[in-house]
């Protein structure tokens, strides 16, 4: 096994995932792995092969957990082409701290019995994870979701006079639960995040009661992003497998046509060899089509 790997580096699982229970306890354990391999570089570089043997269990489901903790927002998956060819995965650690309940508040209602130096110190653990999750944020691109939340909250303030500055600050995302919810409603949306918005909020722009506004345009902007509009003003929003396999339908449209046109001037070719046309120049096709047809011509 590779040295680099054997490092004695600390694992860190954060509450959002210890009591996350859409993961398997291997699947919280893995996470714990990469953060453990983050230490080094800034990213997590081992294979699948490498947590399957480590781990014995089948590389199949080592790409399946890894799969979950990417759906979930846990982690960043990025891929560097190499020389030939290949692809090197780097996997970074996504920073929780806009996703979730307190930690604090999590603990005292998953467990009643820790001690308080136990407590200090995963205060001082989260701390310095979160401090490293912000380093490698800062130097990532924003990716969709944080694109729209950041919308999402502009929207909050200008309507509520409020100075929201992530999502569990606003209302009706402030459970985890909720923000699970409106994750889920935007990774499977059908229509455009932006345009939903946009139209939400002209929605909402000639109410007078100003205590319901916000509500209402959470209301607009969930079946906006579910079902479109009415006017069909906004955009259709395709998934990647949905674009993956209306490409792969306008390829093979585009191949039946080609072999329906190559058909075609065969049979055509067949046609003229038939009728010994074949070899002839334009100005002897015309003569003798003109020959062919004159019993037709009008008397």
């Amino acid at each position: 096994m590779n040295n680099d790997y054997k490092k004695s580096y600390y694992a860190v699982i954060p509450a959002e995932v210890r009591y996350d229970k859409r993961l398997k306890p291997l699947c919280r354990l893995l996470y714990a792995e990469i953060t453990a391999l983050t230490n080094d570089k800034g990213y997590c570089w081992a294979s699948n092969a490498y947590f399957a043997s480590l781990y014995s269990i089948s590389s199949t489901t080592v790409s399946r957990y890894v799969s979950e903790l990417k759906e979930y927002g846990y982690i960043k998956i990025h891929y560097d082409k190499k020389d030939n060819n290949t692809q090197k995965r780097k996997i970074y650690l996504n920073s929780l701290k806009n996703y979730k309940v307190s930690d604090n508040k999590v603990l005292s209602e998953k467990s009643n019995g820790y001690c308080q130096n136990n407590q200090e110190s995963i205060d001082q653990t989260d701390k310095d994870n979160n401090k490293f999750n912000n380093k490698i944020n800062n130097d990532m691109p924003p990716s969709e979701f944080d694109l729209f939340v950041k919308s999402l909250i502009e929207v909050f303030n200008r309507t509520t006079c409020s100075k929201a500055e992530k999502l569990s600050q606003i209302h009706c995302f402030k459970t985890r639960d909720k923000q699970r919810e409106l994750i889920d409603i935007f990774n499977n949306r059908r229509y455009s995040w932006k345009d939903s918005i946009k139209y939400a909020e002209l929605k909402i722009k000639d109410k007078n009661n100003i205590t319901t506004l916000w509500l209402d345009f959470v209301s607009y902007l969930k079946i906006y992003l579910t079902k479109g509009d009415r006017e069909q003003l906004i955009k259709r929003h395709y998934s990647e497998k949905e674009l993956y396999e209306r490409n792969q339908k306008l390829k093979e449209m585009e191949l039946l046509k080609i072999q329906k046109e190559k058909e075609e001037r065969e049979k055509l070719l067949e046609e003229e060899k038939r009728l010994g046309i074949d070899n002839m120049t334009e100005d002897e096709i015309i003569e003798f089509t003109k020959n062919r047809f004159k019993h037709l011509q009008r008397k």
